[in-house]
């Protein structure tokens, strides 16, 4: 098959004396590549994060961390001298690449969705030195260093939805995406959530963006373009849930309040 010629091909390259570079996404992958010689292992750790289909794919950190620990433990016990990497997953922060440097031996990073999506040259090479530095200095303040350190509180969770909502409102924001970019479950969060504020996720949203609204109508805004700056793409639903929830339509607000 097409793996059993990869191998092969790092075999050869490696007995013609060239540096190689060997990516595998399990034990026994690894296991052949390390065999045939590789000089440097990149644990594949599927999809980036981010997008639909990277959000739906995604592994979580914690996984990911388990997987690379896995062949990185058995290539320390056979070759400790190969150059261990990962590419993907859900590593697309330099936060959680810290957390991949703490628990476990992986000497760098492949790629992945941060390079993919950032166009600015400067701010390209500032990423690019994050994740070379496993010494980072991070934001204690932040829910994902909290996690690695261990020193966090279900409060903290709840805190960083709310700020998420207030930084994405504009944006489709579902609350399983949230979860896994926290790496807690989606019932898990849900409940916290409503428990906490004793309202739903839903709820929150929709309250936030239509008080969002509000603020955009009374400076006379036409409604249409009010309704997608706050998140909603049909116009016709807003105005319709606007009306549901606030008592009036989006039209009499204005005629009221300017």
């Amino acid at each position: 098959n097409s793996y059993k010629n990869e191998v092969e091909a790092i075999r050869f390259a490696h007995y013609c004396d060239l540096f190689t570079i060997a990516f595998a996404t399990n034990i026994e992958e690894a296991k052949a590549m390390v065999e045939a010689g590789c000089d440097c292992l990149c644990v594949h750790l599927g999809f980036t994060r981010g997008g639909s289909l990277g959000v739906n794919q995604a592994i979580s950190l914690t996984r990911a961390k388990i997987k690379a620990e896995e062949i990185f433990n058995y290539i320390d016990s056979i070759r400790p001298e190969i150059i261990k990497v990962v590419y993907g997953g859900p590593i697309s922060t330099p936060i959680d690449m810290k957390y991949i440097y703490k628990n476990s031996t992986c000497n760098g990073y492949f790629g992945g969705s941060t390079f993919d999506r950032i166009p600015v040259e400067n701010i390209i090479l500032k990423t690019t030195q994050e994740f070379k530095n496993s010494h980072l200095e991070l934001d204690k303040n932040d829910l994902i260093v909290k996690l690695i350190e261990n020193d966090y509180q279900k409060k903290d969770y709840v805190d960083f939805v709310k700020s998420y909502i207030k930084n994405n409102y504009k944006e489709r924001i579902l609350l399983s995406d949230i979860a896994l970019l926290i790496h807690v479950s989606y019932p898990y969060l849900s409940s916290l959530f409503s428990k906490t504020l004793n309202i739903s996720f839903t709820q929150y949203l929709l309250k936030y963006r239509l008080d969002k609204s509000k603020e955009l109508l009374i400076r006379n805004q036409p409604i249409k373009e009010v309704a997608m700056s706050v998140g909603f793409s049909d116009p016709m639903q807003f105005s319709k849930m606007f009306k549901k929830h606030i008592g009036i339509s989006p039209s009499k607000y204005k005629e009221q309040n300017i």
